[in-house]
């Protein structure tokens, strides 16, 4: 009987062609293809699978007993082959006599391949999506066509040069990156010059623009100072990094500044300030707007105040001078007194001096513009008119009255002399207080008042005498509010006038009646209350001032006793300035309800201390606040039940 020739099945795609623990052919699939090149070549002369010729088995031998080159036995009439699922194919079959049968493709993961055709494709093929990896380092080439990369927006990361993280902080939440030297670049929200320093800084100090280094397109920068009205723009931002000379540092010209001294030295900030490069002070800033001829840039805000932890949003806004950064405004060398003067033909604003006119002088100064007519085109003319001359030029002249057109003339009478002439005249009186007196008597009466002497005929004295007698009817008509004043000094009558509150004396003993008659209220220094009614009497004289006060003798005087706390009793204390005072009630706070309950307080609040022989009961729990003291003496009991 012929032998069987040894024909298997492609192996199941779960066996690996490669062995990953030996790195060759695996077994299984080393016996198929050794079977299918021994089945299809005898053995004897093939080198290659890709040569492989599959015809009839070699008949053995009659006489040779065996067949040679190790071939199977049998009549072969077409032989194929797939590559089934495992992603490889074949080509060239079925072989009825002799072929070759080719085989490609690329072996699938699922069969022990890879899925790649290139060894560094491989790994990825096999690993599939990386969700399980949290960390990789080592990586020393290039990350190349990424669709994207996904942040952890919640990630808790240290800064550290060199690293790019996301920030989700409520002020940033944007990706975050550390520069070198510690500086934190916000993406998007902060921007940064990197310069070379000319001179020594200090990290918050405003930095201006000092030159370049060339070639290199690196940028110099040292503390601001000196700056004209026109180079406000010279202005960098403030200072990220202290720096010596020929440092390289950061300085921020878009975002915050941390962590310097805010507190404004010799002026006082608060947040919010705006502040501005200051002109007295290098690198300074200042909450006040530098005066003018200066360089005027809005630099910074005071976020947050602190001596070492203050913070700054810088925002640089650069001023300008008239002409600096106006594309219609064309100076040339500017003067004192030059105008502003637009021109139409050119289409820009031009400064330049006012012209002379004819007659006109016109002399420019510093903040100031004289315009003099030096030759009025009205000529100003005076004609004299009677009694009238005029002297002077234009534009002073001097008109005068030489011969007035109306005649004063005053003539005395009697003892009255007028002299002078116009306009100045004098008017006097030559009456003599001498003279004769022919006859003087007297006459009419004056009750109760008597004239003797009388009548004189060359010289003499008329003596008055008697006593003035008043009689109740020359009251009759006089009101309750009336006075007896002093006679009037003419007849010697007395007349009656209202009476004041000057006219009521102050009496220290009591009186009865009424000061209906009183032209204005007796004020308290006078004895009176000031005041119109009771009850505004009583609060007039009354100590008290506060809604709850009360009156109390203090043995001296009647004194306001202010209102107590909350829940706290009157209570007697000799040695207070009142006698007595407001104090919590004995017991801590005890109280007996309209419906027979006993209540207490639960906290004992003032130090209290049991009277000597009692006993005392709270229904508790029962605490005492921090620092008070309760006092049982010796032989008392306190309960708390």
């Amino acid at each position: 009987m012929p032998e069987q020739q040894n024909i298997t099945n492609i192996p199941s795609n779960r066996v690996e062609i490669i062995d990953p623990r030996t790195g060759m052919v695996s077994r299984e699939w080393y016996r198929f293809f050794l079977n299918l090149f021994t089945l299809a070549g005898n053995g004897g002369n093939q080198t290659s699978l890709d040569d492989l010729q599959i015809g009839p088995p070699p008949q053995p031998d009659s006489g040779s007993g065996g067949g040679g080159g190790g071939g199977g036995s049998g009549t072969v009439t077409s032989v194929d082959v797939s590559g089934g699922t495992t992603g490889l194919t074949t080509s060239g079959g079925p072989v009825t006599s002799s072929g070759t049968i080719t085989l490609a493709g690329t072996l699938n993961v699922a069969n022990g391949g890879t899925g790649a055709t290139t060894a560094a494709d491989a790994p990825f093929a096999l690993k599939g999506a990386n969700a399980d990896i949290t960390s990789m380092s080592g990586v020393t080439g290039g990350i190349s066509s990424p669709d994207f990369i996904q942040f952890d927006t919640t990630a808790t990361v240290t800064d550290a040069t060199g690293k790019l993280y996301y920030d989700d902080a409520d002020q940033f939440q944007t990706l975050t990156f550390q520069m070198n030297g510690g500086t934190i670049q916000r993406v998007g929200e902060e921007l940064y010059y990197r310069v070379k320093l000319s001179a020594a800084a200090t990290k918050g100090q405003v930095l201006m623009f000092t030159g370049t280094l060339g070639a290199s397109g690196g940028l110099q920068a040292a503390p601001a100072t000196g700056l004209l009205p026109e180079q406000a723009n010279y202005i960098l931002g403030v200072a990220h990094e202290s720096g010596a000379t020929n440092d390289w540092v950061f300085v921020t010209t878009f975002g915050e500044v941390k962590n310097i001294d805010t507190t404004g030295g010799a002026e006082t900030w608060v947040q919010g300030d705006i502040l501005y490069y200051n002109p007295l002070v290098t690198g300074g800033l200042t909450n006040v707007k530098p005066a003018t001829p200066a360089a005027i840039t809005v630099v910074a805000a005071v976020v947050h105040v602190g001596s070492s932890n203050g913070v700054l949003f810088v925002r640089p806004t650069y001023g300008s001078v008239l002409g600096g950064t106006d594309g219609n405004v064309n100076f040339t060398s500017l003067a004192s007194g030059n105008t502003l003067i637009y021109d139409a033909v050119d289409g820009v604003w031009k400064n330049a001096n006012l012209t002379d006119g004819t007659g006109i002088s016109i002399t420019e100064g510093a903040g100031s513009i004289t315009i003099t007519n030096t030759a009025p085109d009205q000529t100003v003319s005076l004609t004299d008119g009677t009694g009238i001359s005029t002297s002077g030029t234009y534009p002073n002249f001097t008109i005068t009255n030489t011969a007035p057109d109306q005649v004063v003339s005053l003539t005395g009478a009697g003892t009255t002399a007028v002299t002078g002439t116009y306009p100045n005249f004098t008017i006097s009186s030559n009456d003599s207080t001498t003279g004769t007196v022919t006859s003087v008597d007297t006459a009419g009466s004056v009750s109760g008042l008597t004239l003797t002497g009388g009548p004189i005929t060359t010289s003499g004295t008329i003596t008055l005498g008697g006593t003035l007698a008043v009689t109740p009817s020359d009251f009759a008509s006089q009101s309750a509010n009336t006075f007896l004043a002093a006679p009037d000094g003419s007849a010697g009558v007395p007349t009656f006038r209202t009476i004041a509150v000057a006219d009521v004396p102050t009496l220290n003993q009591n009186t009865t009646g009424t000061a209906a008659g009183l032209s204005a209220t007796l004020a308290i220094a006078s004895g009176g209350t000031g005041q119109t009614t009771q009850t505004a009497a009583f609060d007039a004289l009354a100590p008290t001032t506060t809604k709850g006060d009360l009156i109390v003798d203090d043995g001296t005087n009647n004194v306001r006793l202010a209102v107590g706390t909350d829940t706290y009793v009157l209570t007697a204390d000799s040695t207070a300035a009142a006698g007595v005072k407001w104090a919590a009630a004995a017991g801590g706070g005890s109280n007996i309800t309209a419906q027979g309950m006993w209540e207490n307080n639960t906290t004992i609040s003032s130090n209290y201390t049991i009277a000597t022989g009692n006993n005392a009961m709270s229904a508790g729990p029962i605490t005492i606040a921090s620092g008070v003291t309760v006092t049982v003496p010796t032989g008392s009991v306190w309960t708390v039940v």
